[in-house]
């Protein structure tokens, strides 16, 4: 009798923690390179950016390899140690996965040249 109400508080637990509506967050994966995008509200560089990130070309290169991680300027903690917080927007640290920064913008970028650094960091790892 105690081995089947065991079972059966085990197996509510286990359903109930797999159906848990809190979302999934994606796991950066060991090839994946982490971009902390540095943005404040009402930034027009930062609204230039958001656009920029947003075209398909520069989604679909995303999607292979690369985390976006928006980060609020006045709420930077999310940041590495090892990164120095900013009060420029928009900056864009480019991190692989031990968080080594691998290179960082700090201005806007067209689509075009948002495009070259990606690649140009895709083809150096």
């Amino acid at each position: 009798m105690l081995k089947k109400t065991l079972l059966i508080i085990f197996s509510f637990l286990l359903l109930n923690c797999s159906n848990s509506s809190t979302p999934k967050v994606k796991r950066v994966g060991d090839k994946d390179i982490k971009i902390y995008y540095i943005h404040r509200d009402h930034c027009p560089g930062c609204e230039y950016m958001d656009a920029v990130f947003k075209t398909k070309e520069i989604q679909n290169i995303l999607k292979n390899g690369y985390k976006l991680i928006v980060v609020d300027v006045n709420n930077q903690e999310a940041l590495p140690s090892n990164l120095l917080k900013t009060r420029t927007t928009p900056t864009l640290y480019f991190v692989d996965n031990s968080n080594h920064k691998i290179a960082k913008e700090e201005h806007v970028l067209s689509p075009e040249q948002l495009k070259q650094k990606l690649l140009e960091i895709r083809d150096r790892k």
